[in-house]
Order: C-alpha cells, then sequence, then structure tokens
C-alpha cells in the first residue's frame, strides 16, 4: 500500500546519478593509488597477493587485446581471464564511463570590446542535439584563435591576443551547464600560440611568450579546484627546450600523455615534450610538410592522433618514432574535429551543404597497424553560413 510520503517521492535526476558514479568512480581510483603506494614502498607485496575484487577492478583498465598476456603472470590471472569475471567488470566500467558532450561553438566579435558566444551541444550517447544558445561577455581577448581545452563540464579559452593584436594572459571560462561566460584568473604571462593540455586535471600552459623575455622559459599550472595558478617544475638546465627557427615556441596543438605535455610546434618541424613530474624537456623532429598540415590531435588509448589536412588521420608510433596511417577509413579533407570517447573517436565535419556531421570511429590494433571502422554517422547540427560558419568543438563530461 502506497504512502504519501511514496508519491512524492522524486526519482533521480541524471545529474544527481552522475554524481553519485563519479563518487564511486573517485572511490575505486582512490583505493588503486593506496595499493598501488603500498607496492612500491614494500618489495614484497604484489599485484596478485591483493583482495580479489581490487585485482579485478585494476585489471579491468587493461584492454582485452592484453588478456593472453595477463594469462601467462600467474594462475589467478589466468583463472579471471577464464572465468569471464575480468570481461563482465569491464562491461560494468563502461557503463559507468561518461559519454562525452560534443560541444560546437563559435565566437562573433559583435563590437569592440564585447563577444558572441554561440555554442549548442551533441550527445554522443544518445544522439540528440540541444538547441543552439548564445551568450555575451565584454573582453578584448581574442577567444577564437586562443588555445582552448575542457575540464569537466567547463572549457576554458587561454591566453590569444587582444583586439591590438597583443600577447594576452587573460583567461574566459564557459560553464555547459549553467551557459555562463565569466572571466577566470590570468595567468602570470601574456601567451599567443601556447601549448595547452590537461594533466591529473590540471591545466598545463608552455610557450608562446614573447621572444627574448624574461618568463619565456616558465610553465603555468592552472588548479580548476583551487582557481590558482602557479609555476611549473623546470629540468636541472632551469628551461624549456624548445624547437629552433621562425615562431619557435608557439604550438598548432598540444595534448598530454602518462603525465607529459606533447607541444606540437606552429611552424617548425619539432614536438616539444615536457614532462610535468620533473621539468625535463625533449625535442622529437618530425616532417615540415607534416607540421604545416596539423589541424587537430587526441590522445585514444595511450596513442596519439592527428589529423593531418590533405592527408588523414595519422597516430604516432613511439617505438619507431614515426606517425601512421590509420587504414580503411575513407579520407575527406573535411574532416575536421576530433574529440576521445571511451576508446573511440568522434569524428565532426561540415559537408558541402554547410551541415555538422559526427562519426563515430572504432579503432582496432591488427599487428603494427591500427584500422579504422566507421561505426555510425548522425547529423548534428545545420552550418546555414550563420554563427557556426566558423567552428570549433571540444568534449565535455555530462
Amino acid at each position: 500500500m502506497s504512502t504519501a510520503a511514496d508519491s512524492n517521492a522524486k526519482e533521480p535526476t541524471q545529474e544527481e546519478i552522475h554524481r553519485a558514479l563519479s563518487s564511486m568512480w573517485s572511490l575505486f581510483t582512490d583505493i588503486m593509488r593506496r595499493a598501488i603506494h603500498i607496492i612500491h614502498r614494500n618489495q614484497y607485496y604484489s599485484l596478485s597477493s591483493l583482495p580479489h575484487d581490487l585485482v579485478l577492478n585494476c585489471l579491468a583498465r587493461v584492454p582485452a587485446s592484453y588478456d593472453p598476456t595477463l594469462s601467462c603472470v600467474c594462475k589467478n590471472f589466468q583463472s579471471l581471464v577464464l572465468s569471464g569475471e575480468l570481461a563482465q567488470m569491464r562491461r560494468y566500467l563502461l557503463a559507468m564511463k561518461d559519454y562525452p558532450l560534443l560541444c560546437v561553438f563559435n565566437i562573433d566579435s559583435t563590437r569592440r570590446g564585447w563577444k558572441t558566444f554561440h555554442w549548442a551541444t551533441f550527445n554522443l550517447k544518445e544522439k540528440k542535439t540541444s538547441p543552439p544558445k548564445s551568450v555575451d561577455i565584454k573582453t578584448t581577448q581574442n577567444m577564437f584563435t586562443c588555445p582552448t581545452v575542457s575540464v569537466g563540464s567547463k572549457i576554458y579559452f587561454v591566453g590569444g591576443s587582444d583586439w591590438d593584436h597583443e600577447f594576452s594572459s587573460g583567461v574566459v571560462i564557459f560553464d555547459s551547464r549553467s551557459g555562463e561566460l565569466s572571466k577566470g584568473p590570468s595567468m602570470k604571462v601574456a601567451r599567443k600560440g601556447a601549448g595547452v593540455a590537461v594533466v591529473d586535471g590540471k591545466i598545463y600552459v608552455m610557450g608562446g611568450c614573447r621572444i627574448g623575455g624574461c618568463d619565456e622559459d616558465q610553465i603555468e599550472v592552472f588548479d580548476p579546484n583551487t582557481q590558482t595558478w602557479e609555476v611549473g617544475p623546470l629540468g636541472p638546465h632551469g628551461k624549456i627546450t624548445y624547437g629552433r627557427g621562425h615562431k619557435w615556441n608557439e604550438f598548432r596543438e598540444a595534448v598530454a600523455l602518462d603525465g607529459k605535455v606533447y607541444g606540437m610546434s606552429f611552424c617548425e618541424g619539432y614536438h616539444t615534450i615536457y614532462d610535468t613530474k620533473d621539468g625535463t624537456c625533449e625535442n622529437l623532429e618530425i616532417s615540415y610538410e607534416y607540421t604545416q598540415r596539423i589541424w587537430k590531435a587526441c590522445v585514444i588509448n595511450s596513442l596519439i592522433y592527428v589529423f593531418y589536412h590533405d592527408i588523414g588521420l595519422m597516430w604516432y608510433d613511439s617505438k619507431e618514432k614515426i606517425w601512421r596511417m590509420v587504414k580503411d577509413l575513407c579520407y575527406d579533407v573535411k574532416w575536421h574535429h576530433m574529440v576521445e570517447c571511451n576508446g573511440k573517436l568522434a569524428l565532426l565535419k561540415k559537408d558541402s551543404e554547410e551541415k555538422f556531421w559526427c562519426a563515430m570511429i572504432a579503432l582496432d590494433k591488427v599487428g603494427v597497424d591500427i584500422h579504422g571502422r566507421v561505426e555510425w554517422s548522425e547529423f548534428v547540427l545545420p552550418g546555414d553560413g550563420g554563427p557556426y560558419a566558423s567552428w570549433s568543438c571540444l568534449g565535455l563530461s555530462l
């Protein structure tokens, strides 16, 4: 028999469910960190000596392609692989993951000192687009040309230039949940063409400083939780080793992998690789032709993928230190933006009719090659030559 209290009970909202799952995820992550810390401190511990559920949770984060290797480690691992428990845990963790929103946006300069931010979001799980919206903000910062990164449900516009093409230290933050634009704490150093990437939830900014300035080697780190900037570590030489030549400390793209920031040079044929742990730095020389054609980059399953204009999708083979083509994809030069989505690649393009389309690409490793497979392609948004005539996009958490 139902009661008045039962009838007044509300179903949990999607946001409440997401927060609960996020809390569970944080708990799992914290337990794993502590377990790994114990193993590092005591050489007599091994992963297999930990509780069964914790071992299962750890191994479920290893790609299934490594199951044959796991089976050879010990009998305990072999039994987990053969029992099907590992596959079941992987399915559970996948269900907990966020399916990101694809945020398509553009910025208009309606009048001096003001910007209009136009945006719409495409839910990659439900394949639905939200109604387009707009919001204004008073700023001289050129938001469209400055580097952008996302952390959770927010987009950060970092540095760039102002109306007078001067270097900017400004930061603008877009909150996709509230639909608000706000100014964030400014950097210590004005930058244009900086390499910006997210490592462990913090935003790392390198390069883009005035050449010859006293702060050109300074790395800045922004903590979204405390809303503060700090100076990042530098190696034993106390400086960053960039490439050489014209615009030597400016970057076209930057990504994060294994605690390192990979800055892809704007004009010269170099990658600058900065280790966020100890500040050490190295350079990787690449073809000048490739450097000129870099469009967008992202990291999927610990591999760097770059879409090269007029070439197609390529991935970086860190063992051979060369770029390889992703095979079996029909390359369309209009594919532009890409976002990682639970181990897959979401590609966004605008077609000849100015319409936006999103394709979900599965990436399968076969030997030394990676093959791409289109799982689905969906209409996202009409371009119509309106506010989205020039556009960009990023992935956001739900």
